[in-house]
């Protein structure tokens, strides 16, 4: 490549399963994008939680030299337009180690992370990164002072990779109204209010979501319990997305490339490619930390024969360097490395992998090959193929309060006598109840508190019944009531 025109290319493909922001249901998306001192931002999608950009930015390189330093940063906002402020929904950091040349670059869907501990995200950003000196190609446009102006930012600063800038607090003063002479002159008048026992609508956060309309709506909120499992087992992740520039193995130039993974007495294969020195599988393996005595992983490519399948070259890790990523930590992005020989030397090819320890929360576990009950290397790939692990996770429990104040204008069964009444209330198999009232009056009052235990997703009913006890083990109904 040439340095001199070296530019980072940024395609702003897709997000999907954005936060909503603007109180609506929905959100008006854009990214910003921060490289080497420089920003680009897309266009706004309004009303779109799963928006669509398909838009190309360049960025200048100054120095290649210190291209493994650097840091692309996108960050995704919610415009509001009546205010023309902005939102934070979510960013996504891809250091320079990652960054490939535009024959090798694929559409990779990030998931957002927090910018603070009390940052609420969801979704993720689909971008397709790479390396290009093509001189026909120009630097974008950066933003405009006169966009800046119409899009102020939020009181939080953004980091810009390369550069140190302390956060900056914006303090807003609200100016008090005068009082006028007169008003001094006399004491404020008291206004009373009065009690409004109206039923009222609310919303309260309740574990897994909020509750709308009587039903649960299910939210991403911090700490909702979203990665806590029962039991947290590692495991040993590998990815094995893609290879290049294999050489060729056989007589007629042609190569069947597959790749196994090997660690201890397990491995994992993939499917074989016919024809292809630069195959992709795209496939993850998880090997359970607890099933391994080995200290070394190795991932080798081979090519497949009829007679005897050839050794092509392959890529040794040493399972104490391997980085450890637990959710809500970004994914580990994939890299280059080159394969090598059984006497340990370089050779031509490379294997795209991203190797990490993780938990069942991870969000490559649900599709990855082998989990907890790896298969021997002896079995079959039919019996490797349908091992899959379930992830059990940690019930989280809350506490229902009911208050159970009166009731009014009861009618009991006979009109000679006044109700013995009494409040059941059922959540699922509990049952509680009050104590029986005998008023004078057909308005009995308990106002007490029942409680009761419920379990996320909330899927019982609380029922309440009042009741009248006409004679000793006998009740009648008088109504009920159903709250989803």
């Amino acid at each position: 490549m040439t340095v001199g025109n070296l530019k980072l290319g940024v395609d702003i493909v897709s997000a999907h399963n954005l936060l909503a922001k603007d109180g609506q249901g929905s959100s008006s998306a854009f990214v910003e994008l921060y490289f080497d001192g420089q920003r680009y931002r897309s266009t706004i999608k309004e009303k779109d939680l799963n928006p669509v950009w398909n838009e190309t930015f360049y960025f200048n390189i100054s120095d290649p030299s210190i291209l493994h330093c650097l840091t692309l940063d996108a960050y995704i906002y919610n415009h509001v337009k009546a205010t023309q402020s902005r939102a934070f929904l979510g960013k996504v950091s891809i250091n320079g180690t990652s960054f490939v040349p535009y024959s090798d670059a694929v559409v990779l869907h990030y998931p957002l992370e927090k910018r603070g501990i009390f940052s609420r995200v969801r979704g993720e950003l689909g971008l397709k990164v790479y390396i290009t000196d093509d001189p026909s190609i120009k630097s974008s446009t950066p933003v405009s002072a006169a966009e800046e102006s119409q899009m102020p930012s939020e009181s939080v600063q953004k980091p810009i990779s390369n550069s140190v800038h302390k956060s900056e607090t914006r303090h807003t003063f609200y100016t008090l109204p005068k009082r006028s002479s007169e008003q001094h002159n006399h004491p404020p008048e008291v206004e009373h209010t009065p009690v409004d026992y109206a039923l009222k609508e609310t919303s309260p956060f309740l574990g897994g979501g909020r509750v709308v309309g009587g039903r649960v709506i299910r939210t991403d909120r911090a700490g909702a319990g979203t990665y806590d499992l029962v039991e947290k087992m590692h495991f040993l992740f590998v990815r094995v997305v893609k290879a290049r520039e294999l050489p060729a193995m056989d007589v007629t130039g042609s190569l069947d490339p597959y790749v196994e993974v090997r660690i201890g007495n397990y491995k994992g294969v993939t499917k074989h490619i016919e024809k292809n020195q630069h195959p992709v599988w795209n496939v993850v393996f998880a090997f359970s930390r607890e099933r391994m005595q080995a200290s070394v992983l190795e991932v080798v490519v081979k090519d497949k024969d009829l007679v005897k399948d050839d050794y092509v070259g392959f890529v040794r890790f040493d399972l104490n360097e391997v980085p450890m990523r637990v959710p809500p930590d970004s994914p580990l992005a994939p890299e280059w490395y080159r394969l090598e020989d059984k006497k340990g030397e370089k050779i031509k090819g490379e294997l795209m992998l991203a190797v990490w320890i993780g938990t069942q929360a991870d969000e490559a576990f649900p599709d990855a090959w082998h989990s907890d009950a790896a298969t021997p290397i002896d079995s079959s790939a039919a019996a490797s193929a349908l091992i899959r692990s379930k992830v059990y996770h940690a019930p989280r429990l809350w506490y229902v309060r009911c208050n159970v104040v009166e009731a009014q204008d009861l009618i009991p069964s006979e009109k000679t006598r006044f109700p013995d009444a009494y409040v059941k209330a059922q959540i699922g198999n509990q049952v509680m109840r009050t104590k029986p009232i005998q008023s004078r009056n057909f308005n009995p009052v308990w106002n007490e508190d029942l409680f009761f235990v419920a379990a996320e997703p909330f899927e019982d009913h609380l029922i309440l019944t009042v009741e009248d006890r006409v004679a000793p083990g006998k009740d009648e109904k008088s109504g009920g009531l159903l709250y989803h």
